[in-house]
């Protein structure tokens, strides 16, 4: 049977939660912007993998500006998940 010490496990404790928490931020933006009716967001209406990239490049700070929040529910959606990510990170 496999072992993990507690590095591993530590490891795959966080990259579980990053991982949830992408998919958590992802499903959030998708309901917020269809909430608004697809005006949320400068790319118009949002799929789901269109919310789940834009989670990882805003996470990774990168924020290429292809899509980015233009009212302030949106914007404000995006400050509480760059505050959530930044929590799980700093676990």
């Amino acid at each position: 049977m496999f072992q993990m010490n507690a590095i591993t496990k530590q490891v795959a404790q966080l990259g579980i939660k990053i991982v949830v928490t992408m998919f958590i931020a992802a499903g959030f933006f998708t309901f917020i912007d269809n909430i608004g009716q697809g005006d949320q967001f400068s790319s118009g209406p949002l799929s789901f993998l269109d919310s789940f990239y834009f989670v990882i490049v805003t996470a990774a700070s990168i924020g290429y500006g292809d899509i980015y929040p233009i009212t302030w529910i949106s914007r404000l959606a995006v400050i509480l998940v760059v505050i959530m990510i930044l929590y799980v990170f700093s676990e």
